[in-house]
């Protein structure tokens, strides 16, 4: 069995194909999908109350997207962490 962590990068894999597939990604967009829809709703709810939500999604989502590269820092440069 490969660990995906290593001690000195022994066995640490750059590519990432090793740790990514392509079903992967279709999970994820199909996740990122049903919550920015259930967000969107809440957003649409909750915006004549609180002008402050025109910034909900956009906060999720690059929220999300700074949670996908610091993901990919410690993959690839740290090598795992």
């Amino acid at each position: 069995m490969i660990t995906l962590f290593t001690v000195s990068g022994s066995d640490f894999s750059k590519d990432l194909a090793d740790y990514i597939n392509l079903f992967d990604f279709v999970v994820f967009f199909a996740y990122l999908l049903i919550i920015g829809l259930v967000l969107y709703l809440i957003k649409n709810k909750n915006e004549k109350l609180n002008p402050a939500y025109k910034y909900f999604l956009t906060g999720f989502y690059v929220k999300v997207l700074f949670g996908l590269i610091f993901t990919l820092i410690y993959l690839f440069y740290y090598k795992g962490g």
